[in-house]
């Protein structure tokens, strides 16, 4: 059996050459066990871009509240004094 040693390459990690377990999210760079630096669910992290990412606090947002809806009163249509009518010609006049 013949191993394609670039493709054995990409599947492994770049620092210790060992299976990668995923991509860092922020550089896309294969890590391995021994370099994800911080995960979180399912998004992994390598040093470099876990330190980058320690000033940055991820919050819950808050959640959204149903907008409570107040009937207005309904606006009158002013009466129009001038429509349309067919004509004797077939065409439609405004009178």
């Amino acid at each position: 059996m013949l191993v394609n040693p670039e493709v054995d390459d990409m599947s492994r990690c770049t620092a210790h050459k060992k299976d990668f377990l995923g991509d860092c999210m922020w550089c896309g760079k294969n890590l391995c066990g021994l370099c994800i630096a911080k995960q979180e669910g399912r998004k992994l992290y390598c040093e470099h871009c876990a330190i980058n990412l320690l000033p940055y606090k991820r919050e819950r947002l808050p959640l959204a509240q149903p907008k409570k809806v107040v009937a207005e009163p309904a606006q009158q249509v002013p009466a129009v004094k001038r429509r349309f009518m067919l004509g004797k010609d077939g065409y439609f006049e405004l009178k």
